[in-house]
Parts: C-alpha cells; structure tokens; sequence
C-alpha cells in the first residue's frame, strides 16, 4: 500500500513557513555555530491568549501543524504521531533552575508539565480537539523516521485514514555546548533545530505532493556492508535497484569522524549516483531527516521536467542511528 504525503508544514533555519514565493535555490548555507529557526508572526497562527502560555518548541509545533493540515485541505487529523530527540529543553533547562534557586522547594509546576518529550503532540491534539491515538517517539536520532513508521502501519491497517506526523527538536545555548563537549558538535559542525510535519494518508488526492515508498532504520556502528544491505533492502521492496534513484540525500554534518561512513558509501554503492547533502540547510540534530523529507517534496515537485521523480534519504545521527527513506513522484 502506497503512504502519500498530502501536506507540509514546517519551521526551519530557512525561510520555509510560508511558501509563496520559495525556492530551494533561495536557502542559505551555514558552516557552523548555531542555526536557530526563522519563526513566523505567531499571533497569525495561534490564539493570542494560548499564545502566552506556550514555550517555543510549543509554538513552533502547533503553527507548523497548522500550515501542514491547512496545506492539505484537513481540519482534523485521525491520529498524531510526532518524534523528537531531547524534547522540550528550554522548559526542561527552566525547571531544574528553579530546583536549584528555589532548594527543590515551593516549584512552579509548568515548566516540569511542559518538558516532556509528549507535550507538543498532545497541545496540538488539544487545540485541534483531537481525541484519538496519539504518540511520541523519542528514540534519539530515528524518532521520526519511527514516527513514520508507525504512521504507515496505522493507515495500512485501516485503523486511520489521514495521520499528522512530525519531528521536532529545539536547541539551546545550553544543549549546544554540551552536545560540543560530547563531540557531536566539531568546530565546523552546524547545530540545528526545527519543526517539519506532514498529514500522511493512503489515498492519492488532489493535494498529494509525493509518496512515501519505504523506511527502514538500523542502530548499530557504521559498518558499510550492513548499511549497503540495508538500503538495497529498502530499495528492494519497491522494486528497484539503485540505478533507479534519480538523486540520493546524503545527511553529511561536517564533523569528520562521522561523516567517514558518507565518504565511504560514495565511493562504494553510491559511486555512480547523483548526491547532495541537506545538514548544510538546517543543520545537525535528532530529527534533521524530517527537512531532509520536506525537502525531498520540494526537489521532486519542482516545475523543471529533467527533476529527480525519486530520492533516497541516508541519514546517520553519531554515528549510530541510521535511517534510510525512499520517496517517490505521486
């Protein structure tokens, strides 16, 4: 069964949120430092007293959600599902300051109820009056490729028809310095942040940008044999090789001792492919594949006639989370 991507939304380092007038040539590059994302006017999107309880991730979620269901013509989604890496940490960094001001006595609970990793799934669903089935991966560098997944079976299975998914990762002066110290992060190595979602359905529509023909996930160390057979396994299942990709996705960060298994895969099974990298745009964290896919329903849709109709996406986070996503022309 075919899963169709029948809207987009997203908030980036890019100017993404509202798409009249974009073009995938306008997108700047960045070669290091941190890439925080070019926000919308949230007042046109949001109630402005809703507004003032919301943190950041908060907003950034919900308007991208929105634009993604008003893009695909549905008022209410049968199922969230979104994915996110570290979740909500300007909340998260609020809360233990306060623990630690305040002798872990009389705590404002706000902050705590709004760190979880499930907070922005489940504030859309409350504004949108969404009661149905509702979940968060937060499976480090494949929780939204999860999320996908998941997404797919719930549509295969009939148990939904139309499934809002999204990943969704902010960055902090904080997280950034400590994911530096941890060697995610080199001195060339954008850090990157944003809010990507679409509505997923197994009907083809009038709206249907592209078409989700495979994901697959491996964690493990970076081993070039396996991956090679984890993406001809991919391929596999839609019948077809990888003379047939017209462009492969490659999610190079710029941090050496990660980016081997990229060079590596070029010079091996890629070595005859067109390939281009996405990190550059939006920078690297947890949930970067998901611009990968929006910008994957952009280079497939582009008006020119010799454009890719299929891409593959490679994305690996430190080294040990890998994923592998087919999308085609609908």
């Amino acid at each position: 069964m075919e899963i169709f991507i029948n809207g987009t939304g997203i908030i980036s380092p890019q100017s993404t949120f509202n798409e009249i007038g974009f073009s995938l040539e306008a997108m700047t590059i960045a070669t290091s430092g941190q890439l925080k994302c070019i926000e919308p006017e949230y007042k046109n999107v949001i109630n402005s007293t809703q507004l003032r309880r919301m943190s950041r991730i908060i907003k950034m979620g919900i308007a991208a959600s929105k634009k993604c269901l008003e893009n695909a013509g549905v008022e209410k989604p049968d199922a969230i599902i979104t994915g996110t890496g570290l979740g909500c940490l300007e909340d998260t960094e609020k809360f233990i300051h306060s623990i630690i001001d305040n002798n872990e006595q009389l705590l404002t609970p706000t902050p705590f109820i709004q760190s979880t990793h499930n907070t922005v799934g489940g504030q859309i669903a409350l504004l949108l009056g969404c009661n149905e089935y509702n979940f968060t991966y937060t499976h480090r560098g494949i929780s939204f490729e999860s999320a996908l997944m998941d997404a797919s079976l719930l549509i295969k299975e009939g148990s939904a028809e139309n499934v809002l998914v999204g990943g969704i990762d902010e960055l902090t002066n904080n997280s950034f310095k400590l994911l530096q110290q941890l060697g995610l992060y080199s001195t060339s190595t954008p850090g990157g942040e944003g809010a990507a979602f679409f509505l997923l359905s197994g009907k083809k529509t009038e709206k249907s940008i592209a078409k989700i023909s495979s994901v697959k996930t491996y964690v493990g160390k970076s081993d070039v044999k396996i991956l090679t057979e984890k993406i001809n396994t991919c391929l596999l299942e839609s019948g077809k090789t990888i003379k047939d990709i017209d462009l492969v996705l490659l999610g190079n960060s710029r941090n050496k001792q990660t980016d081997i298994i990229y060079d590596k895969l070029k010079d091996g099974m890629f070595k005859n492919s067109v390939t281009q990298t996405f990190k550059k745009y939006c920078g690297e964290y947890h949930t970067a594949s998901s611009f990968a896919l929006w910008q994957c329903t952009k280079i497939i849709n582009k008006s020119n006639p010799s454009n890719a109709s299929s891409v593959l996406i490679y994305n690996h986070f430190g080294g040990t989370d890998h994923s592998i996503i087919l999308i085609e022309k609908c």
